[in-house]
């Protein structure tokens, strides 16, 4: 991917100050509607959703079957994405898209799937991107194929105030003849979002953690 490419998609964070209306349930469609304003759940507003090139071979699963339900949890802020549509042997359906999450501070981000199922040589995955300015790219991948069953997946990160995320989710039928069948019913995205009052009561103690380094 363009490294420019995605510094401006970086760099649009002074175009998402305008007020945001709290998201609601709808297609990925809708989502990609919002634009730069986007929504928000509680205070974390995600934003400048759009559709990415999808790999070779590969059909598009549609936006306006995807359902996105946000929700929020204590510190967690998630995206669940409902897809609910299979592969059989020869079918590859893809479905790659970014959007912006934006809040003070964000400090992990986790991957899950459920309702995944598949037979033969077939596969599911979804791959999520995390692009912050000044750290290391990171990547969440959670995925069903033969044994291998990785549900879940988390990545802990310095605290930042904005990170992109590039997602993936792909269906992988398998090849002609394998009676491959490859199925996913959701896969959500959750950001953690520390409370005020948990980093008010993080800071004294850092602080004497610190002072104890130097003494030692």
């Amino acid at each position: 991917m363009n490294r420019l490419f995605l510094s401006c998609l970086l760099g649009v964070a002074s175009l998402t100050s305008l007020p945001a209306a709290a998201l609601v349930t709808g297609t990925l469609t809708d989502y990609i509607a919002l634009g730069m304003t986007g929504g928000t759940i509680g205070n974390t507003r995600f934003s400048s959703f759009m559709l990415l090139p999808l790999q070779t071979g590969a059909e598009e699963l549609s936006p306006d079957t995807i359902i996105i339900t946000p929700s929020s949890s204590g510190s967690v802020r998630s995206l669940e994405f409902t897809v609910n549509d299979s592969a059989v042997d020869t079918d590859l359906f893809e479905s790659r898209f970014s959007y912006r999450v934006s809040d003070s501070p964000i400090r992990s981000a986790m991957l899950s799937i459920a309702g995944a199922t598949t037979a033969g040589a077939s596969s599911v995955s979804v791959v999520s991107d995390l692009i912050i300015a000044t750290q290391p790219d990171r990547s969440l991948i959670v995925l069903l194929a033969g044994p291998d069953n990785i549900p879940d997946d988390s990545v802990d990160f310095p605290s930042t105030t904005s990170l992109l995320v590039m997602s993936d989710i792909t269906l992988d039928g398998g090849s002609s003849g394998t009676t491959g069948m490859a199925a996913l019913a959701t896969t959500t995205s959750r950001f953690v979002i520390p409370e005020p009052a948990s980093l008010a009561l993080f800071a004294p103690i850092a602080g004497l953690l610190a002072l104890r380094r130097r003494r030692s």
